[in-house]
């Protein structure tokens, strides 16, 4: 079997597999002023809430404010215990920080969802940081709208989202704000995406993400590469071997 015919035989497979998955109508506004704000729910009763408009933007622009997005980089206040009445004071106080501060992030939400679930990250909390580069687009932590698969993959993480639960539940987009002092300034043609999961979150610019194909016998989880028997029982006669395809899942290729 030709190169060619591999792929047209693993595209065919994974057109039959797949079956129709629910998707997000994620073109709902969501006025940030209310708490909570609306959800918008799959097929499958599955509801998130539609924060693609909050926070907006609503800083001067020398704090180079980027909504949907936070940050990394060496922290100088705890955000936790560290809170401002708004994304713009919590800039000003990074301009004044006596340690060099050039990176801040705000929570403009009534809860900012996270992944630690050890903490509740609520309004107010400002995060200053000193990074080493402001350019530099490895000092974002997450950008933009969170994937299906992160929406997913993460409703287990705090209790009553299965329930559908204000604020338990991960919103449409990243919730923070952030700036950079002396950064680049927001474009808001340039659409980032971000998933993964604890320890491996990942965000890239939305034209060059490809999303997963859904549960396909062709698709297995890291850490579960080595059994595919269900890969046999369809392609009984060829030879196959994995490909990554993003940080979360892997791919069969069929070999000749």
């Amino acid at each position: 079997m030709g190169s060619n015919q591999s792929i047209a035989l693993l595209s065919l497979l994974v057109a039959s597999a797949a079956p129709a998955s629910p998707s997000l109508n994620l073109s709902l506004a969501a006025p940030c002023a209310k708490a909570p704000l609306p959800q918008v729910c799959d097929d499958a009763g599955l509801c998130h809430q539609d924060n693609m408009h909050c926070p907006p933007i609503t800083t001067d622009p020398t704090c180079g404010e980027h909504p949907h997005s936070g940050r990394d980089g060496s922290v100088l206040t705890w955000g936790l215990s560290y809170k401002t009445a708004n994304a713009q004071e919590c800039c000003d106080k990074c301009k004044t920080h006596p340690k060099n501060c050039n990176s801040w992030t705000f929570c403009g939400l009534p809860v900012c969802w996270g992944l630690d679930t050890g903490h509740n990250h609520t309004y107010g909390e400002c995060w200053l940081r000193k990074l080493d580069d402001v350019h530099a687009a490895s000092s974002f932590r997450q950008r933009g709208r969170y994937t299906e698969q992160w929406l997913k993959q993460h409703r287990r993480a705090r209790p009553g989202c299965a329930k559908n639960e204000p604020w338990a539940c991960s919103p449409t987009h990243v919730p923070y704000t952030s700036g950079s002092l002396g950064g680049p300034a927001y474009d808001a043609s340039v659409q980032h995406v971000t998933g993964g999961g604890w320890g491996k979150v990942f965000w890239k610019l939305e034209r060059e993400y490809v999303a997963p194909p859904g549960p396909l016998p062709l698709q297995l989880e890291l850490g579960s590469r080595g059994g595919c028997a269900l890969c046999h029982d369809i392609i009984s006669q060829t030879t196959w071997k994995f490909l990554p395809y993003d940080e979360n899942f892997v791919v069969v290729l069929i070999l000749a």
